[in-house]
């Protein structure tokens, strides 16, 4: 049997130990804000892309219905021929543009659910959010909650890291100090011409024998390898806050700019949303005179134009203000708040 009295690692061990646990309690934490900051990104991503997708149908069923109306003027002799085919070169634009969005879509379904962890050939079924809901989230967008270093997991993680990096450089100084221990050694042995251990009145001659004492370990000389440990420690703790400052640094950085997009972004959606408006009564106003021919094919097409990118762009500046929103939720410790 034996039992150490003093040993000054075993100590500095055991307080490692519990910073160990911390250390891995605060990085699941941090893993669990990541997997829903990447989630919710491809959520977001997801619901724009499928209403572009909506947009850009509508798009294709107006041009397929000025096909077949500029088709019946040519063959009446209302509407000439190049007329005819730059409708039909607009239409084969906008369906080779639905189809790349679809693919887009698809593309964006398969990563959310492999953020997810769904298998890639499983289903998946969002419920349609009108981008009418998501413009509501930013109108009544909380205020923007100050910068707290304090808050972030990352920087609890570092000061966890901290707590490892000191316990492992006291654990280099503690090579110095000598060890003692208790020990205690007892044996029986018996000694016999015959194998009659057993017997009751055998031959076997039977002796026991004990040893009770102290051990005392001194650390002596090895090489200055003690203290070339306790510097690399050292090194250890000083590249520890240099990486702090840089963590510091880049967690505002992503804060200040997430907060000036997300400002950008509420007066983008506002004047976005005006503007699409507008592209619409543009439109359907040449629509209506090019069916009165009091308009040019050229002035409708640009309307029609005009229209699809102010939908594509008021679609954009919705989902730059979510991944603003997101980031910002992240640079404040709140990510957690998305799944509330």
């Amino acid at each position: 049997a034996s039992q150490q009295v003093f040993n000054q690692s075993v100590f500095t061990g055991l307080q490692a130990a519990k910073a160990s646990r911390d250390y891995y309690a605060v990085n699941t934490k941090l893993t669990e804000e990541d997997v829903i900051n990447q989630v919710s990104q491809a959520y977001y991503n997801v619901l724009i892309t499928r209403e572009q997708v909506g947009f850009q149908q509508t798009n294709v069923k107006n041009l397929e219905q000025l096909v077949t109306t500029t088709q019946a003027q040519f063959e009446n002799g209302l509407a000439k021929k190049i007329d005819l085919d730059r409708i039909k070169v607009n239409l084969t634009n906008a369906r080779t543009r639905l189809t790349s969005l679809k693919n887009q879509l698809d593309i964006q379904q398969q990563q959310l659910k492999m953020l997810m962890g769904m298998p890639l050939d499983g289903s998946i079924s969002l419920q349609p959010v009108p981008l009418t809901d998501l413009e509501q989230v930013s109108v009544e967008a909380p205020a923007i909650e100050p910068f707290r270093a304090g808050d972030l997991l990352q920087m609890r993680l570092l000061d966890v890291q901290e707590r490892l990096y000191r316990y492992q450089k006291k654990a280099y100084q503690a090579e110095y100090y000598p060890r003692l221990s208790l020990f205690a050694n007892y044996s029986y042995n018996a000694v016999s011409n015959e194998f009659d251990f057993l017997k009751k009145n055998g031959t076997s001659v039977d002796y026991d024998m004990s040893t009770i004492g102290v051990r005392l370990n001194i650390p002596i000389f090895d090489g200055f390898a003690r203290r070339a440990r306790v510097a690399q420690g050292s090194i250890d703790l000083y590249k520890l806050e240099k990486q702090r400052e840089y963590t510091m640094l880049q967690l505002n950085t992503v804060y200040e700019s997430a907060r000036t997009q997300m400002i950008n972004s509420m007066n983008t959606i506002r004047l976005q949303k005006e503007n699409m408006q507008l592209a619409q009564e543009v439109y359907y106003s040449s629509k209506q005179n090019y069916d009165l021919g009091l308009a040019t094919l050229t002035d409708l097409l640009n309307a029609e134009t005009s229209l699809v990118e102010a939908q594509n762009s008021y679609a954009q500046a919705l989902l730059a203000y979510q991944v603003a929103r997101i980031e910002m939720l992240k640079a404040t410790g709140r990510t957690t708040t998305l799944v509330q």
